[in-house]
């Protein structure tokens, strides 16, 4: 316990990074599952079912390590809590930090167990509402969370640019994958228009959210 402690500030960050990695890359695969690899499937032809069993793979690989590492965070502060501070475990994981944890790992959970029972044909409204739980469960661990003045529109900043992230940075191994698999000219530039489109939906909200934390909290 000794030594949990002595390495909990530098194991703290590399989880925390390990888990928005995690995080982006499930979300941005659901996203781009949504918005790209099921409408575009048609005028892609051959090249869509690849595309789609990729998208789902890297989808359900990134909700499981999401699950491990986001599991592996809230073991960690409790352990460090009920060592330091002596609190019960109940006590402990009855606050905020560890109930949002536990929904964001449930979340994730769910997500893949979605994804691996029905694969490319998961039902995209059940996966779009466990991105909308994740993102808010994820959005209640930030700084905007914390704070005593401003907190519901800093709350929606925070929402709106781990979006941002999942569609735009999440969202580009699926893109890749994608341009992999596409036979032709025709469908590099129908994924790339398309997922252009999304990229700039992405960035419009991290620079909005950037901007607005930039004078809110500096």
């Amino acid at each position: 316990m000794a030594l949990l402690i002595d390495l909990f500030g530098y194991l703290s960050i590399v989880l925390h990074g390990l888990t928005v990695t995690a995080q982006s890359m499930a979300l941005g695969a659901v996203l781009f599952l949504t918005l790209l690899a099921r409408p575009l499937a048609l005028a892609l032809g051959s090249p869509a079912a690849p595309i789609l069993r990729g998208t789902v793979r890297i989808a359900a690989w990134s909700a499981l390590a999401l699950v491990v590492c986001e599991g592996a965070t809230v073991t960690m502060q409790t352990a460090v809590l009920v060592g330091t501070v002596d609190l019960p475990v109940g006590d402990v994981l009855g606050a905020n930090f560890a109930i949002a944890g536990l929904i964001k790992t449930a979340a994730a959970a769910l997500m893949l167990a979605v994804l691996l029972l029905r694969g490319r044909r998961s039902p995209i409204s059940v996966l779009l509402a466990l991105v909308v739980v994740e993102l808010a469960a994820a959005t209640l661990t930030t700084h905007a969370a914390a704070r005593l003045d401003n907190r519901a529109p800093l709350l929606a900043v925070e929402f709106l640019h781990q979006f941002g992230a999942a569609i735009w940075i999440g969202g580009i191994p699926c893109f890749v994958l994608a341009l992999a698999y596409a036979g032709d000219g025709a469908a590099w530039r129908l994924i790339g228009a398309r997922f252009s489109r999304m990229s700039m939906v992405g960035v419009g909200c991290i620079v909005v959210s950037g901007v607005t934390m930039c004078v809110a909290y500096i």
